[in-house]
């Protein structure tokens, strides 16, 4: 069971009432990075870290910034469609989610030096580059023979130990108790129209629907600086301004039509903004004409980040619970607000890259992440679960690849990035979690004129199966009711650039 509660406190969406604490999903959430910028990058799985000469330099290797031979502006954006497969008591429920984002707007500033001296040109490039997206939707709605109630009930009667009213949470049980979802049955114990059938001997199946929406992702806005030193060695450096908006929202909803309670729901939105500031460093080799060696270091993303949650519950009776009550009854959560401070781990690069005269490219990149450096500030106050983290995350190697083959003014390219899991093996054993990394595949097209070129690239991701919590179906055994979730990703984005 304890295996089982790790996964769920991954990749679940939390239970409300933790919904405001920092957890593992928050680490990796503003940590992982995938593939993305402009379109060019995008195709070739965003292997681009000692080709240079591209925008989205700037958030990996800023000394491919040196590479630009002239000055540039892009502009790339495009939409994003992500299937969502959720399996819950042997049926499948899939659910497609579209949005338009903005992938990649940047400018670049070439000075150069026309004389022999040892620095050719220097390079100022500003840029906005998205780095992941949250965007996602799913559903699941079936018969169940359990219910949120349950929980309810059983945190309210806290093993034994009965809560007073003004003991509830404002997020969880005080809407449920506000709603009379849960009401004192005697003063030692809490109950709910559910259990009164279960105790009966009379076993229930009731209509249950959860529905989850997620948006946001985080961009970066990079000031680079960069130089190229006799064409044999480039250097470069960003300041990375990080800025986070994520949205996760769902509701919940049973329909049992009993004798008192006919439905309710359950709404929770839990919205998390804020920036983070980071450095990176990065240098560029040419030791022979068809070959660049490149490695860049990446500090830690500095947050600062702020939470809001809100919750509330509709409750529908077939009569009132009350002498001369009500029927339906609402209760709405304050705004529960907090600041979260975390430090995302060091980023260590290395890059290849082979220029086959005017045919072609191919570029390799291999990224270290070590996520257990990963950690909630300050380490005093969340020295339990920064602890804890150490035990389920990992170091991880991210590789990618790709290439772009060249005839005349047309260019084709390919590529695929492995990202490779930040889990340990030894905290998950399921038959739907095998600890997999995540894979994608791109592939595009580009055409070049004069002085304007435009590119298009389409990416598919893949992601493993995973776990996502309900409630607890068996709160004594702490048992939960989970759906298996699976997500695929195809991204398209086009780039239109000009060079002056």
């Amino acid at each position: 069971m304890k295996t089982k509660i790790v996964i769920i406190f991954i990749f679940g969406i939390l239970c409300v009432q933790n919904a405001v604490s920092q957890t593992v999903i928050d680490l990796l959430s503003y940590s992982r990075y995938y593939t993305g910028s402009t379109a060019r990058s995008a195709a070739m799985s965003g292997a681009f870290g000692a080709l240079g000469g591209d925008v989205s330099v700037l958030s990996s290797n800023p000394a491919g910034i040196g590479i630009y031979r002239s000055s540039e502006f892009t502009l790339s954006m495009g939409p994003s469609f992500v299937n969502t497969n959720a399996m819950l008591n042997g049926n499948n429920f899939e659910e497609f989610s579209a949005r338009f984002r903005l992938s990649n707007i940047g400018y670049i500033h070439t000075w150069k030096r026309n004389d022999e001296k040892t620095i050719r040109s220097v390079t100022f490039g500003l840029a906005y580059n998205r780095l992941s997206d949250f965007a996602s939707s799913a559903f699941v709605d079936t018969d169940v023979s359990s219910s949120m109630i349950e929980d309810f009930t059983w945190d309210a009667n806290n093993n034994g130990n009965p809560l007073s009213e003004d003991q509830l949470d404002n997020f969880y049980l005080g809407p449920a108790f506000d709603t009379y979802l849960i009401d004192f049955v005697d003063p030692q114990q809490k109950y709910d129209y559910y259990n009164d059938y279960s105790r009966q001997g009379k076993p229930y199946r009731q209509q249950m629907k959860r529905t989850v929406n997620n948006n946001g992702g985080i961009g970066e806005y990079a000031i680079s600086l960069g130089a190229n030193i006799s064409d044999w060695a480039y250097i470069g450096a960003t300041w990375g301004i990080h800025s986070v908006s994520h949205k996760e929202s769902y509701v919940h909803t049973e329909i049992p039509k009993f004798e008192y309670l006919d439905e309710f729901q359950f709404h929770s939105d839990y919205t998390v903004n804020g920036t983070g500031m980071n450095f990176k460093a990065g240098v560029i080799f040419r030791p022979i004409n068809m070959l660049r060696l490149g490695a860049a270091i990446h500090t830690p993303t500095r947050y600062r980040l702020h939470s809001e949650l809100t919750t509330e519950i509709h409750a529908y009776y077939n009569k009132p619970v009350v002498a001369g009550g009500d029927t339906y009854y609402s209760s709405q959560s304050p705004v529960g607000e907090k600041t979260i401070k975390l430090s995302t781990p060091w980023r260590y690069n290395a890059n290849m890259a082979v220029i086959i005269g005017t045919f072609g490219v191919i570029g390799v990149d291999a990224e270290y992440v070590d996520y257990t450096t990963a950690k909630f500030r300050p380490n005093s106050e969340f020295h339990e679960i920064n602890r804890e983290k150490d035990a389920v995350l990992r170091n991880a190697l991210n590789l990618k690849t790709g290439a772009e083959f060249r005839i005349g003014p047309v260019s084709l390219r390919g590529g695929v990035a492995y990202y490779s899991t930040p889990f340990n093996d030894r905290n998950f054993n399921s038959d739907h979690f095998n600890n997999d990394g995540i894979i994608s595949y791109s592939g595009g097209a580009g055409i070049r004129g004069q002085s304007v070129y435009f590119d298009m690239a389409y990416v598919y991701t893949g992601y493993p199966s995973h776990y996502y919590d309900l409630y607890r179906e068996n709160p004594s055994t702490n048992l939960w009711l989970s759906s298996v979730m699976q997500e695929k990703r195809h991204s398209v984005t086009f780039t239109i650039g000009v060079k002056f």
